[in-house]
């Protein structure tokens, strides 16, 4: 199997604008979340469950890989595809309790909500190749969580930056999706106008930003409703125009990873406003990892001059990547 791809706020912010910057609430940070786990349970049945496209190619051809659409999984947990950096997790609850994943890799742990729906849901394996512990847990009362089943792994991920390509629970994209199919018509010009070897990434980047920074508006309304386990729909954002900025990060995300330019949500703090947390993306351009905020420059660019797309990595905390 080839492992080559073709190239291609949230609060009120005082100090560094005018303008104020809504604030992205840390209450719906589920992997922050405080999780203590009982003794361990008789491991849970695994159902057989539908296959989903896992990364979708389009005509701007993303990954010489298989198209991942292999009939059902038969296994709660399945590291099948471990060494493309993903884990793939089908587990149906019975009753309304809350289901967490947890991903651990020697000193890193990430916790997930699971909608534990019977379908299959797809994580990534961002921490790199090595030995993994994947865990799906119930909740018993409060923060008590009992284990459901466990599995441990080792991922040799080839090339890692395709990693940040996939569809996953929290950046959800195939080429049935509207956003994605926009995208075509995008960067159609700048495709048709690359010569033999030319690499159009950041000319495809940019427009993928300007696009989202112009035309998806600051949902002010969104986070007093917003549930604990709440995930972007990418089509919902594009469609209505409007999101917090989990959604800005998602769309991006979606957008760039659909035409094969390795894009990761990253959650944490940055400088302007530390006490908030907050959603940006890194997007992988000429080798390098670059930080893009469009939340923060859709709406600065409302009352001030546009803002550079490249921002300093310095002044962002970066928690968690996906």
């Amino acid at each position: 199997m080839k492992k080559s791809y073709k190239y291609t706020i949230c609060i009120m912010l005082a100090a560094v604008l005018v303008t104020a910057v809504p604030a992205c609430s840390a209450e719906n940070a589920v992997e922050k979340a405080s999780v203590s786990v009982a003794p361990e349970n008789t491991p849970a049945a695994a159902p057989s469950c539908t296959e989903l496209t896992l990364a979708d190619v389009s005509d701007y051809d993303v990954l010489d890989v298989d198209m991942l659409t292999s009939g059902t999984q038969e296994e709660i947990i399945s590291d099948e595809y471990a060494a493309l950096g993903i884990v793939r997790v089908c587990y149906e609850s019975t009753g309304d309790k809350k289901i967490k994943l947890r991903v651990q890799k020697d000193e890193n742990t990430i916790y997930y909500n699971l909608t534990a729906a019977g379908g299959i849901e797809v994580f990534p394996l961002q921490y790199g190749s090595g030995r993994y512990e994947v865990t799906v847990l119930e909740n018993l009362y409060g923060d008590r969580y009992s284990v459901v089943t466990r599995k441990k792994f080792n991922a040799k991920i080839g090339d890692e930056n395709t990693v940040f390509l996939h569809s996953v629970q929290n950046i959800d994209w195939n080429t049935q999706k509207e956003a994605v199919q926009y995208v075509k018509m995008l960067i159609s010009g700048i495709l048709n106008g690359a010569v033999d070897n030319e690499r159009p990434d950041e000319a495809c980047n940019g427009a993928v930003y300007d696009f989202t920074v112009n035309n998806i508006t600051y949902d002010y309304d969104k986070l007093s409703d917003l549930v604990y386990n709440y995930l972007p729909d990418i089509d919902e954002t594009f469609n209505t125009g409007r999101g917090i900025c989990y959604d800005y990060a998602s769309l991006l995300a979606a957008m760039l990873r659909s035409i094969g330019i390795p894009a990761k949500l990253v959650k944490g703090y940055p400088d302007y406003m530390q006490d908030t947390y907050h959603a940006w993306n890194e997007v992988y351009i000429a080798g390098k990892w670059i930080v893009i905020d469009t939340t923060y420059d859709a709406v600065s660019d409302e009352q001030h001059p546009p803002a550079a797309m490249q921002k300093d990595a310095g002044d962002y905390m970066k928690v968690y990547e996906y």
